[in-house]
């Protein structure tokens, strides 16, 4: 569960300021990507809603990717929140 591999203080020293590398809880990701989904019209969020209130992650990653893949979600917010997700539920 979380983080796949640490960075070293080395490889941490060359990466972007400002850049997000923090790894978020199951809970923290549902949070996070209630927020992202704002922008959905009403029926949608709606239904995203109800899917992130049932807790199952792996229906969650497959509806959310589906929303990535075609751009309408593709905030560095909502792919950071969504790959969380994707590890905290395996």
């Amino acid at each position: 569960m979380g983080c796949v591999g640490a960075l070293s203080p080395a490889a941490a020293a060359r990466l972007h300021v400002g850049a997000r590398f923090s790894c978020m809880t199951f809970r923290e990701c549902i949070n996070v990507l209630r927020k992202e989904i704002q922008v959905l019209p009403l029926a949608e969020r709606e239904k995203v809603e109800a899917l992130l209130d049932s807790g199952e992650g792996n229906l969650i990653v497959l509806e959310l990717e589906r929303f990535q893949e075609s751009g309408r979600l593709s905030s560095p917010t909502f792919k950071a929140a969504l790959k969380d997700l994707y590890w905290s539920s395996r």
